[in-house]
């Protein structure tokens, strides 16, 4: 939605409709909403104030009310970064504060912390297991021609240079690839879930997340070359002598 889309908001249990043209969209992560003046609500939904039930509940308001020129006007409630002192206690119905809005990410963090450290240790050990795979198998394809450039007098560490390099570019590869395309993944997952409830969480990835995603591919990987590394030292040159049909 943009500014000048007109949108139709429809009542649930009235079948009424109301149309509203977007005069600006703001930022606002508590949920999905529309804003208008006061003044203009009360008009477009026809809300007024029950001074019936006003005067049962606060007779000194409903007196301040029918003494004051002007309509009654009706409101569901303030938004106010700082604490209003100008309002009688009596009036609140509650005050929201920033401890409320996150006690569920607390909560959240203690019941499920531990299972999602078990699955990131456990995606770390599906990197090693995949990268240990493709490796093996470029190790394995190439024995005859390790054994080769082994007689031909190219030192071990050269000849890892050779192959591991290679991977060592894909692995960055994959990873850079691989990060994008979760991000942009889970983020449209996430909008798809969250358009089913009434409010709104904001997903959040914090910076230091992707830097410690990558040590910790770039470690599984680290291990897995030290592994492979040592299965190159370990052909024979006497396997290129074997193969030669």
């Amino acid at each position: 939605m943009q500014v000048g889309d007109t949108i139709t908001l429809k009542e649930k249990y009235e079948g009424k409709q109301y149309r509203v043209k977007i005069a600006k969209v703001i930022p606002y992560a508590a949920g999905i909403a529309v804003f208008m003046p006061i003044d203009q609500f009360n008009e477009t939904f026809e809300m007024k104030v029950d001074l019936f039930d006003q005067g049962f509940r606060d007779p000194a308001l409903l007196l301040k009310r029918l003494s004051t020129p002007g309509k009654p006007e009706y409101f569901t409630g303030y938004f106010s970064k700082e604490k209003l002192t100008d309002i009688d206690e009596k009036y609140i119905s509650s005050c929201i504060t920033e401890d409320d809005m996150t006690k569920l990410s607390r909560q959240m963090n203690v019941s499920m912390g531990g299972m999602f450290e078990m699955i990131k240790w456990f995606a770390v050990a599906l990197a090693v297991l995949i990268i240990y795979l493709l490796t093996k198998l470029i190790l394995e394809r190439n024995t005859t021609a390790i054994s080769m450039v082994k007689i031909l007098g190219y030192e071990n560490g050269e000849i890892g240079r050779l192959y591991l390099i290679t991977t060592t570019w894909f692995v960055l590869f994959s990873i850079i690839i691989s990060l994008f395309l979760s991000s942009v993944t889970m983020l449209e997952i996430y909008q798809a879930l969250m358009i089913n409830y009434n409010g709104w969480i904001s997903i959040y990835y914090s910076p230091q997340v992707y830097p410690i995603m990558v040590l910790m591919v770039l470690g599984a990987y680290a291990l897995v070359a030290l592994v492979q590394f040592r299965r190159i030292k370990k052909i024979p040159m006497d396997e290129a002598l074997k193969n030669v049909e």
